[in-house]
């Protein structure tokens, strides 16, 4: 069975259509989150910026763990305290501040009903608690 040109640029245009649609609430905080947890990372292994990132507790998002909430404030909390100017004006720990900002304005406020499990032990309600400051 042959397809006409026709058909096939029907189903060309529908596939394309698809892709176009707008971000969805819960595949935003997805893709944010693993974005921040990319930046972090890279962030850990960057010379200019590795003694700032040792005063950050280590950082792993969750979306689906309502304790995300909690960390994200902590965490949002002491990159804007950092003990040193110098680390608080860095353009990349400034920019990891601004989408973990980002990220927890959406969770908080926007997206507040992404299906989150409802297992938060005590040891993860703050991570204030276990920060190290050296």
């Amino acid at each position: 069975m042959k397809l006409s040109p026709v058909a096939l640029l029907f189903f060309v245009n529908i596939i394309w259509m698809a892709r176009c649609a707008p971000p969805t609430c819960y595949s935003r905080v997805l893709s944010l989150s693993k974005e921040i947890m990319d930046l972090v990372e890279k962030l850990q292994k960057y010379n200019r910026v590795k003694v700032c990132m040792d005063f950050l507790p280590p950082l792993y998002l969750d979306v689906h763990n309502s304790c995300i909430i909690t960390k994200l404030r902590d965490y949002v909390y002491v990159l804007e305290t950092l003990p040193t100017q110098f680390c608080r004006e860095r353009p990349r720990i400034a920019y990891l501040k601004r989408q973990a900002r980002i990220l927890y304005i959406i969770i908080n406020r926007i997206c507040y009903r992404v299906p989150a499990l409802e297992c938060c032990p005590p040891q993860h309600h703050s991570i204030l608690t276990q920060t190290y400051i050296p």
